[in-house]
């Protein structure tokens, strides 16, 4: 190769010889063809005077067994590809390998490892597009200027123009294990960050929840088109899945860098959002030291050494349920503060709950039970409902009287009112101290 592929010099001689086929773009094999091929194609193209017959070499590292030991009939510890293939699909297996480590690098196998791959990657990537599908519009929208878009939205499009260049820049290279591990990022990175974020968003009507779908589109048909030369199979479920036009993602062009979103105002972009999901971070590690759930709403958050704009401080109020953050030069200091800090970037958190702040924490608590039992009862986010709350404790009956409308609103119930006397099957639980059940049913009126 390319020789034998060509037959020459009894066939296609003018292909090898005028260099329309000669070099090869590259070869690739394990460590222990060194001499056997890579080295006899050298010396077979310099007996024809041909120059090197090939541009780049991929080289392999061997696949041992999970403890590192040479895989051996005898030994009983071969592992069978088809099996493994059967078991979790060969794109699974195929991602696995190219991201592990790199190329020539010796393989532990493990096949549980290629299950995880399978899970940490085209699981998660299936699940965004089944919230994508949930959520696709019925009528055809109009396109939204990415400039008119929210920072998130931006934020993600700057990340998915990254990734192309990323991508591009490796698989031109020859670089797959780079090229796979910044796809894994981004599937990750996609769900945790901008579908999380974004969900709110998704139910509502309207021009934002409109330029969210957009980017989530984008975003996903894209991905399809990077992921095709290392996962053919899945890429190309997923592009069906999605809509695609053509016949296959295979018969698609490569992304293109989009230049309207590479540069220096992109790059801040990406940048502060960086900063934004450190000092995330951060705040949550301070609420698990101090033991205090994410559904306590806070007070404050003051961090040092940077300055966000008012949609990213936005974002690390609703991420880490706190009334208020703000930029400082210095923290503020008292046993009511916890503080940590990484690099430059120092953050502190004021962990004292007032009642005010207890019975907000009481309303999320509240509003997660119903939404359970709304799952529970197989009921889509329009269906509304009525609720019912049993208690002997007169502050869970006062919460209820002055946050039942907040959490209807919030759970789509048209009353919340005390259940009937007597009354069983509620859901029982307890808000601290305060016990109390609810009884949800679907509003047939």
């Amino acid at each position: 190769m390319p020789f034998a592929q060509w037959h020459y010099p009894f066939e296609n001689k003018e292909r090898i010889d005028k260099g329309v086929s000669y070099p090869a773009d590259y070869i690739a094999e394990a460590i222990d063809q060194t001499r056997g091929w890579f080295y006899t194609l050298l010396a077979v193209a310099t007996l024809l005077d041909k120059g090197a017959p090939y541009k780049n070499v991929i080289c392999l590292g061997h696949i041992l067994d999970a403890k590192g030991q040479k895989m051996s009939k005898s030994k009983g510890n071969v592992v069978d590809p088809w099996s493994v293939i059967e078991q979790y699909g060969a794109d699974a297996l195929r991602f696995h390998l190219f991201s592990i480590n790199q190329p020539g690098e010796y393989k532990l196998f493990d096949p549980k490892q290629v299950g995880d791959c399978l899970r940490q990657n085209f699981m998660i990537l299936w699940n965004v597009v089944s919230f994508w599908e949930q959520f696709k519009p019925t009528n055809a929208v109009e396109p939204i200027d990415h400039k008119k878009r929210s920072k998130l939205d931006q934020w993600q499009l700057a990340r998915l123009n990254q990734l192309v260049e990323d991508v591009t820049t490796s698989l031109e290279s020859y670089q797959i294990t780079d090229a796979s591990r910044s796809i894994s990022e981004f599937i990750t990175e996609l769900s945790t960050w901008y579908v999380r974020r974004s969900r709110a968003r998704f139910k509502t009507d309207g021009a934002d929840r409109d330029a969210a779908y957009q980017t989530l589109t984008e975003s996903l048909f894209t991905l399809t088109k990077l992921m095709a030369p290392l996962t053919p199979l899945v890429a190309d479920a997923l592009y069906q899945r999605l809509g695609g036009q053509l016949e296959s993602v295979h018969l698609e062009a490569w992304p293109k860098l989009e230049s309207s979103r590479k540069s220096t105002v992109t790059s801040e972009l990406i940048k502060q959002m960086e900063t934004v999901r450190q000092i995330v971070e951060l705040g949550h590690s301070l609420r698990a030291e101090a033991g205090v759930k994410v559904r306590q709403p806070l007070g404050q958050l003051v961090f040092t050494g940077v300055q966000l704009s008012e949609e990213f401080n936005s974002i690390l109020l609703d991420e880490l349920n706190v009334r208020e953050a703000v930029e400082a030069k210095s923290l503020p200091r008292g046993d009511e503060w916890k503080q940590k800090e990484s690099g430059e970037l120092v953050v502190a958190l004021d962990i004292t709950i007032t009642d005010e702040l207890r019975e907000a924490g009481w309303v999320r608590e509240v509003i997660r039970r119903v939404n359970d039992e709304r799952k529970r009862l197989g009921l889509k986010r329009t269906d509304s409902v009525s609720i019912g709350y049993q208690t002997a404790d007169e502050t869970a009956r006062g919460f209820f009287e002055r946050y039942g409308a907040e959490v209807g609103q919030a759970v789509n119930a048209k009353k919340i009112e005390p259940a009937e006397p007597g009354q069983t099957g509620g859901a029982e639980f307890k808000l601290a101290e305060h016990r109390l059940a609810l009884f949800v049913q679907p509003d047939i009126r």
